[in-house]
């Protein structure tokens, strides 16, 4: 005679890790589930408090919500972790351009530049706001500087000058926000 067991298993421990819930929180903020993706991420930095990347992501999306306060707190704690990486920089400084505050947007910008400077967003940014405030000359280093980092951007292709020996000169744009050197 088998004797069958009417109990439930035992259940299992399933322990949160920081990567497993920022991988969570990273397919929630693809499918546009900013709220989950949040959630995940807090949930992550619960488990581990230094985990940057978690800051970095949890600021992006508290950012997509336009929860700057909240997100400006959260970068800045990734940046007072680890202060070498760019991404952190790059968020406030599209905080900052949101926010109509030109000068910090433009300095963020050009931080994350400096810490990587094949980051194509925030060259644009850099070169756009530079353009923006009327600042010729920087616009000029800007894009110079953009074009040697990021040479194969399809973005900078529009901006260079016919030769490598021409002296790059603002034009009125193309486009409303592009800028073209020649």
């Amino acid at each position: 005679l088998l004797q069958t067991s009417t109990s439930s298993p035992a259940p299992v421990k399933v322990e949160c890790t920081s990567l497993s819930e920022k991988k969570q929180g990273d397919e929630h903020l693809h499918e546009g589930r900013l709220d989950a993706a949040i959630a995940c991420y807090r949930r992550a930095l619960a488990a581990d408090p230094n985990d940057v990347d978690a800051h970095v992501v949890l600021g992006f999306a508290l950012s997509e919500q336009e929860r700057f306060a909240e997100a400006e707190q959260t970068l800045l704690q990734a940046l007072a972790i680890d202060p070498s990486i760019a991404d952190p920089h790059y968020i406030l400084g599209t905080i900052a351009k949101k926010r109509n505050e030109a000068s910090n947007a433009i300095d963020r910008f050009a931080q994350a530049v400096r810490l990587r400077p094949d980051f194509e967003f925030a060259q644009r940014e850099l070169v756009a706001m530079l353009f923006e405030s009327g600042d010729v000359d920087k616009t000029k280093e800007a894009l110079r500087n953009a074009i040697a980092a990021v040479p194969r951007s399809a973005e900078f292709l529009f901006y260079r000058p016919p030769s490598a020996a021409g002296e790059p000169s603002l034009e009125r744009p193309p486009r409303p926000t592009s800028l073209q050197v020649q």
